[in-house]
């Protein structure tokens, strides 16, 4: 047992979260579905914390039976939160099952889950917001409130009831497209320190539709920072329909690639990109892009004129790498805060994701997949990018390079063994470092 005491100023709270004070879950219901009994422990702590009542399901099919026993809409939870790994039925499984039933389709889901999340149209359409885990206190309460606040509203909700429950209608709103959930994370934290409030979208489809869905409801975005390489629609051909879609009133469009070569700067210009800026991602470049593209209407014209941020950063891939650049750990303190949460939550998923590329590196050389070794390699790049991981991220260059040829080079198995011996000293000097 421990005391102290600290005197404190009286907090004043924006006007834009009046609403979403924490009166306003007191008495809601809540379901927690995950199969891991400490998980569900220590939400169910959190959401009592804020005056919620809850139940809990180990399984999809149990959350289903505690579904059925509800008599009347009354009854059903005011909000459901899954888990998204579950063996038998996973999260989006569940939630497929809950909207397919009309008495239930009103009921928000909210989906968390680590490392990636599920791809685009159908993942968009059951959940009312997703969150990587571990999702931080304010993020949970914030995305609770909100679906909570728009359960039952319509698409054309008046522009007083978006901003009284925390939607943001500003023009500096930022979209993120990537499918990689570390540089989700990386991206929307360097926004938020730096005063711009952004969404996310997981591939070059989720961002068309949020772009047409924004500009459709009288809004827009004030800028998209857009992947390059992703699966389903690429950020080239998302850049294609968005201009396609809106013209001269796209918004811009910063390209984000791991090459900086003058082909990458080529190939971002047809597409209609603005800009581009090389990955792994830094605050200063960022803060420069924006301030050049924010709240300016975006043209392939504007883009074919204007000078590319990352020209002229011709990579140097024959130099033998250290095995970490710690400078891409400290620059993360400009936007974190005293113990390190959002940089530890970023090792914490590179970790995770580290460990599942490396197995599929492994199962794309034994099944000679050349084009699953290249999607592999190129997500540990990002990864391994935004911690500093150079060694990885080197090996891991040569590997996608040499599979976009579509052979799997003749060395990859001895190229795989020097990777898992680097990720092992990696995660030992992480560890030091932390």
């Amino acid at each position: 047992s421990f005391w102290f005491t600290v005197q404190a100023p009286l907090a004043r709270l924006p006007a834009v979260l009046g609403a979403v004070d924490a009166t306003m879950l007191q008495g809601r219901h809540a379901l927690v579905v995950d199969d891991h009994e400490t998980n569900i422990r220590v939400l169910t702590r959190q959401l009592e914390l804020w005056g919620m009542r809850v139940s809990s399901a180990e399984s999809g099919e149990k959350a289903l039976q505690l579904m059925a026993l509800a008599h009347g809409e009354d009854s059903l939870p005011d909000v459901v939160i899954t888990d998204m790994h579950m063996p038998q039925m996973d999260g989006v499984s569940l939630a497929g099952a809950i909207k397919e039933k009309s008495a239930w389709s009103q009921v928000p889901m909210i989906l968390l889950t680590s490392g990636f999340m599920p791809p685009g149209h159908e993942a968009s359409r059951l959940f009312a917001a997703r969150l990587l885990k571990p999702a931080r206190q304010k993020q949970l309460f914030d995305t609770i409130a909100r679906c909570i606040a728009l359960k039952g509203a319509t698409a054309q909700a008046p522009e007083a009831t978006l901003a009284a429950i925390g939607i943001t209608t500003a023009k500096n709103l930022v979209l993120v497209v990537d499918d990689n959930a570390v540089n989700l994370k990386v991206a929307c934290a360097m926004l938020a320190r730096l005063g711009y409030p952004s969404q996310t979208a997981l591939d070059g489809q989720e961002a068309v539709e949020a772009v047409a869905k924004a500009h459709a409801a009288g809004r827009h975005f004030g800028a998209v920072l857009m992947d390059v390489n992703m699966p389903r629609m690429n950020g080239l051909q998302a850049t294609e329909e968005i201009h396609a879609l809106l013209g001269a009133a796209s918004p811009p469009v910063i390209g984000l690639t791991a090459g900086a070569s003058s082909e990458d700067r080529a190939r971002c210009m047809v597409a209609g990109m603005n800009d581009y800026l090389t990955k792994p991602l830094y605050v200063a470049a960022l803060t420069i892009a924006l301030e050049r593209w924010l709240d300016k209407p975006g043209t392939a014209a504007s883009a074919a004129t204007a000078p590319l941020a990352g020209e002229g950063s011709d990579a140097t891939e024959d130099v033998e790498p250290a095995l970490m650049d710690f400078d891409r750990l400290a620059e993360f303190k400009e936007f974190d805060d005293d113990a390190l949460t959002m940089t530890r939550e970023v090792i914490g998923l590179f970790r995770t994701d580290a460990s599942q590329r490396l197995d599929a590196i492994e199962q794309a050389i034994r099944s000679n997949d050349a084009r699953a070794l290249s999607w592999a390699s190129h997500a540990l790049v990002g990864a391994a990018g935004n911690v500093g991981a150079v060694a990885m991220q080197s090996i891991g260059i040569a590997l996608e390079t040499h599979a976009k040829t579509g052979v799997v080079p003749v060395n990859a198995t001895q190229q795989l063994q020097k990777l898992k011996v680097y990720w092992e000293k990696t995660s030992a000097v992480l560890d030091a470092w932390l």
